[in-house]
């Protein structure tokens, strides 16, 4: 079979599968049945202990037989679903899985970590596989005519983050292969996720993106993909060589596929990642026909901080009978605005008196969504995303909030691609004297200094997050203008058996002055 006719069909089982999932915790299901027997070669066994439990609780009401999900990878019957699930792909289930366009709130980010564990162990449930049936656990694709790029650094450290990779594919090829022309001001873009579990770390490499937005003569189309590692392939991945995507002149960050690939990495100091690409072909794709188009409602719109909720309106030009509509939305650079989840890193003390990073919520954030994504079914011609703004009482200049219309699937972008949300307030600067939230909050204040260690987003003890006001006052844990209020008796006096806060110890009377002043004074968010 030519690869041609291998990517024909693996994006006909891919593409007809629009998955839904309801939001339940990953248990295993006691109506599967015993997998004990399967053969070593089949690496059902691990579907069974992995997938098909998370499956099982998340998309039982859809994929199942007679269930309206394409794909009954969620049977109890684990032959079943174990063959509905190599049909279907790991990579395109876990991608749906942790989608937040695609139903949210029963996908997104929540599913991260779990699907990231499942990917990794899948991964080598194949490889094992591979070697039972007679192969080398090697790469068997030909890519000894691929078209190779410059290599680059790896400068992800922590587990979790990521980091976007850029391609300029005019300067940093190393073979343009045979009489193919200078690719003039494309560029290519690849996520890397980094992934530590059982003493070994993982990149995740995810949305590979094509960027012609500076690109007015040139259509561009990419056959096949892979990834070198510190100089080697990855085993057995398969998830982007048969990708045939073809991108117009102009077209800004077009998303070439949904996959994932992951790749484990040897400990060193510095890894290095490169690209490899079956055929760069240009080419002259034939004119867009015309079709329904992805715009924002309005180009600009201005608030003010407290307002409570704004409505983003994302419309389609006409309805579509035949098929859904995905687009995701990205924040841009210039934004200055905060979201609550902004992953804001700190540099905190521990209880032995060293430090570590941790990335939590931020305390001064002005907006948070539900969404940045929607999902146009059938006929359906406007979704509404919804902005949360906070309530504060900080002095502070306009905030930006800065979107665009980024990847679109089964539509084409407008002409009000981009959308600017700017938020005002009326707040008085403070007193020169004046003790402020954001001071107790910021480096060298005493909240980040003593409290955050243990009360922040990322590690909430005792149910507290410190940066969620609006929680803490709700709970009483502080009330505006009493010195009897929990948080300030805690950081005062050792009553009973529980402990003083910090754990270290109560704090020197002029440094718990500050919180006392600023208690006394309204306890403001400011």
């Amino acid at each position: 079979m030519n690869k041609k006719s291998v990517f024909v069909i693996s994006m006909l089982f891919l593409g007809i599968l629009p998955f839904l999932y309801n939001n339940c915790s990953a248990q295993h299901d006691p109506s599967s049945r015993d997998f004990s027997s399967a053969s070593d070669c089949d690496p059902i066994d691990e579907f069974a202990r992995g997938f098909h439990p998370f499956l099982r609780n998340n998309c039982v009401s859809c994929h199942v037989p007679g269930g309206v999900g394409k794909g009954v990878f969620a049977a109890g019957d684990i032959q079943m679903a174990f063959e509905a699930f190599e049909l279907a792909g790991y990579s395109m289930v876990s991608d749906y899985a942790v989608n937040p366009a695609h139903q949210p709130p029963y996908t997104g980010a929540q599913h991260t970590e779990t699907i990231n564990t499942l990917k990794l162990d899948w991964s080598r449930a194949l490889e094992r596989r591979e070697i039972c049936q007679g192969g080398s656990a090697q790469e068997r694709v030909d890519v000894s005519n691929w078209i190779q790029t410059k290599s680059q650094g790896l400068n992800i450290l922590e587990n979790g983050q990521s980091e976007v990779l850029s391609w300029n594919l005019e300067q940093d090829l190393l073979d343009n292969g045979a009489g193919l022309p200078p690719i003039e001001r494309a560029v290519f873009q690849v996520t890397a996720t980094l992934e530590e579990r059982g003493g070994r770390k993982y990149y995740i490499l995810s949305q590979p993106t094509l960027d012609l937005r500076n690109n007015s003569n040139q259509d561009l189309r990419v056959r096949g993909l892979k990834f070198r590692i510190n100089g080697n392939y990855i085993n057995n991945d398969t998830t982007f060589t048969f990708l045939n995507r073809a991108v117009r002149r102009g077209t800004r960050e077009q998303n070439l596929s949904s996959g994932s690939s992951v790749a484990p990495s040897d400990f060193r100091a510095r890894d290095v990642i490169a690209l490899s690409f079956g055929e760069l072909i240009l080419e002259e794709l034939p004119p867009a026909p015309p079709g329904p188009r992805v715009n924002f409602r309005l180009a600009s719109q201005e608030v003010m901080e407290g307002d409570g909720e704004v409505e983003v309106w994302v419309e389609l030009s006409e309805p579509i009978p035949s098929h859904t509509v995905v687009v995701g939305l990205q924040i841009e650079g210039e934004s200055t605005a905060i979201p609550l989840r902004s992953g804001r890193s700190v540099r905190l003390r521990d209880e032995t008196g060293g430090t570590r990073d941790l990335v939590i919520n931020s305390f001064d954030w002005d907006y948070d969504f539900d969404s940045l994504g929607v999902v146009f079914l059938p006929n359906e011609t406007s979704k509404r995303i919804r902005l949360n703004l906070a309530e504060h009482e900080r002095y502070q200049p306009p905030r930006l909030l800065s979107l665009r219309i980024g990847s679109v699937v089964g539509a084409e972008v407008g002409e009000v691609g981009n959308y600017s949300l700017t938020i005002n307030n009326a707040n008085p600067a403070p007193a020169i004297d004046e003790i402020t939230f954001s001071m107790l909050m910021r480096p060298g204040g005493v909240f980040y200094e003593y409290c955050l260690t243990c009360h922040n987003s990322a590690d909430k003890r005792g149910g507290l997050d410190l940066a969620n006001f609006r929680e803490m006052i709700d709970r009483e844990v502080l009330i505006p203008e009493d010195t009897n209020s929990l948080m300030y008796i805690r950081m005062s006096t050792q009553s009973g058996t529980q402990p003083p806060m910090p754990l270290t110890g109560i704090l020197p009377s002029h440094i718990r002055g500050f919180v006392e002043q600023w208690i006394l004074s309204g306890a403001k968010n400011n």
